[in-house]
């Protein structure tokens, strides 16, 4: 079984032993999650953009760097979603899109690994002043799709 499918059979388990508000979460992160395959920023990028990009990325940083990827290069858009570790584990992730190719820094750049052998799921992409936004209301990296869900979700 794929690990996008375990996650949402854990998700759906989840909203049938949760009650009602935290099942209208679990139901939209459940709607929204996507299998996406991952590219190298070679296919994306170009060598002065990867380069910029070799010199800024951080290990154990991925939503800033997604971030200042954003910023930095025209066109490409910030992700949140999962990575599967070892196919099994899904640890909250964020990387980048680009004319409808996902790349991840962090992962190639920092921990040397080949992004086409790892399982990804993808809730949405953002512009740079959305994440700009979740930033400033939140004083930290991350978590813009649950913060832009629970406020759509209560408003």
């Amino acid at each position: 079984m794929r690990s996008v499918d375990n996650y949402r059979e854990q998700l759906q388990f989840v909203i049938d032993n949760c009650n009602k508000r935290q099942a209208r979460f679990y139901r939209r992160m459940l709607q929204d999650i996507r299998e996406v395959r991952l590219v190298p920023m070679s296919e994306v990028l170009t060598k002065e953009q990867i380069l910029l990009i070799r010199s800024l990325v951080e290990k154990k940083q991925c939503y800033k760097n997604a971030y200042k990827i954003a910023q930095l290069v025209p066109g490409v858009r910030y992700v949140e979603g999962l990575n599967f570790i070892s196919k099994i584990v899904p640890i909250d992730h964020a990387f980048n899109i680009c004319g409808g190719k996902y790349f991840d820094a962090t992962f190639e750049i920092c921990l040397h690994k080949d992004v086409t052998k790892e399982e990804y799921a993808a809730y949405a992409d953002y512009s740079v002043e959305e994440v700009a936004d979740v930033l400033l209301q939140n004083h930290t990296w991350g978590d813009v799709y649950r913060t832009k869900i629970v406020k759509e979700l209560e408003g």
